[in-house]
């Protein structure tokens, strides 16, 4: 599986304290339902739909549960008091996929911000002949991101201005 390699490639490089429950065995077949749930969760409140978003992070990553299974979405729902789930966040979910799509989102996390569309700014990443991730942190690309995202407009045609180390 694809995924299973990549993230036995993420802690090795760049994040040996993450990913360390992961469980090829468990992991969805979709994960439709989990942002379905982090969908009603955001239209409810901001605030709780971050915290089951990363909720969900940590039990597919952390605790190595399968997320799209029904008593790990209702045991979720429950402790973060998500009210329900509907039509109107299964269509939010369709929609944002779709947008996504679109907008070429290559995975999690991809940026915009005005012109700007970046996968995941603070690491090179390749894979070798094998599939294989190859990750280095560059936090000049992060730096150079934020610039340009925050910063004065055409900055990043602006060579004179000081870079962040």
């Amino acid at each position: 599986m694809i995924t299973a390699n990549h993230v036995d490639d993420l802690p090795t490089q760049v994040a040996p304290d993450l990913f360390t429950g992961f469980d090829p065995e468990h992991f969805p077949r979709t994960t439709l339902p989990a942002l379905t749930l982090a969908a009603a969760a955001y239209r409810q409140d901001g605030r709780i739909g971050e915290t089951v978003s990363l909720a969900l992070r940590e039990a597919l990553f952390e605790k190595g549960r399968d997320i799209s299974h029904p008593d790990v979405l209702a045991d979720m729902a429950s402790a973060h008091g998500v009210a329900s789930v509907d039509a109107e966040d299964h269509e939010a979910v369709r929609r944002e996929w779709h947008e996504g799509e679109s907008r070429g989102v290559k995975g999690s996390p991809h940026f915009f911000c005005g012109d700007i569309n970046v996968f995941c700014p603070s690491l090179d990443i390749s894979t070798d002949e094998e599939g294989h991730l190859r990750l280095q942190r560059n936090f000049e690309l992060l730096n150079v991101f934020l610039a340009d995202c925050f910063g004065e407009e055409n900055h990043h045609r602006n060579e004179d201005r000081p870079r962040q180390q």
